[in-house]
């Protein structure tokens, strides 16, 4: 779907996310409590940053279906297209299902509700 934009997209998705874990490491203090955690805009950008990999996990299914046969799929994790296909449709759904989610509660903690 993405076709040639694809790769500049996961690239956009990557430093998103190293991004965000950067200052919440660097800031993280003794107690292992980091001071970004009480702040419900920074669990908003992360909600937005895991549903934009589960869009993506959903928009590219046949290349990270093709990632996955080609990558881990030896041994014990052997696997039938169908069922690797059901893996990354789940894998999708389950990412954009925890952003709605945790976008909702950080939504509901800024508006004070």
């Amino acid at each position: 779907m993405l076709g040639r934009a694809r790769r500049p997209v996961e690239i956009a998705v990557v430093a998103a996310w190293i991004g965000m874990l950067i200052p919440s490491v660097a800031t993280s203090g003794r107690e292992g409590r980091s001071p970004l955690a009480d702040s419900p805009s920074t669990h908003l950008i992360w909600a937005v940053l895991i549903a934009a990999l589960g869009a993506l996990i959903l928009a590219e299914r046949a290349h990270y279906v093709g990632i996955y046969s080609r990558g881990i799929n030896q041994g014990p994790f052997k696997m039938g297209n169908a069922a690797i296909c059901r893996l990354v449709v789940g894998t999708g759904v389950g990412l954009v299902a925890i952003a709605i989610v945790i976008g909702v509660i950080s939504l509901r903690r800024l508006t004070g509700l």
